[in-house]
């Protein structure tokens, strides 16, 4: 069985069928599939990973830009909304984006919305990404307070400072 690629633009009903034979202890089977021609290209956007840098309180998200067909998609502008952030990043060639964004303030799920514009070889898309960010992310981020370096002064005087009236008692 030989089966060509259309040449027009369309929705083409793929429709395959076999009777089956008994003596093989084959079914009968029939398979149907719409296949849709057109010039533009559907592409996804992956998150590959994200981690947190609580010290700069940033998310860093990776993502990559994928054809459907496998091949990645450069120097492709990708618009997003983080929160109340809006931004644009554009692909490398390998179509990686890497995107630094702020760390929200609370622990919780969090969705990075995305457009990307078509071109006249690729699709429209749209949609978003989830991103759980923890609450060891958000302390961390958060740091000890005032209350741990006024702690941490008083231990730290306490400690020097009886030596010091040690000495004191002793020679005195």
């Amino acid at each position: 069985m030989t089966l060509y690629a259309p040449e027009d633009i369309g929705n083409y009903t793929l429709f395959l069928k076999t009777n089956g034979s008994l003596s093989s202890y084959e079914l009968p089977v029939s398979f149907e599939d719409v296949l849709v021609v057109t010039t533009l290209m559907p592409v996804d956007v992956i998150l590959s990973h994200y981690h947190t840098n609580p010290t700069l309180r940033e998310l860093w998200i990776h993502l990559n830009l994928q054809c459907l067909n496998g091949t990645t998609v450069g120097d492709t502008t990708l618009l997003y909304e983080w929160l109340t952030h809006r931004g644009s990043a554009t692909s490398t060639h390998s179509g990686h984006i890497e995107l630094v964004l702020p760390l929200p303030a609370n622990a919780g799920i969090f969705n990075l919305h995305y457009e990307i514009k078509g071109t006249s070889s690729l699709q429209p898309s749209r949609g978003h990404i989830s991103i759980t960010v923890s609450e060891t992310d958000v302390l961390a981020s958060q740091g000890v307070g005032i209350p741990g370096l006024v702690l941490s002064l008083c231990v730290s005087i306490g400690l020097l400072g009886i030596p010091i009236l040690y000495r004191r008692h002793l020679i005195g």
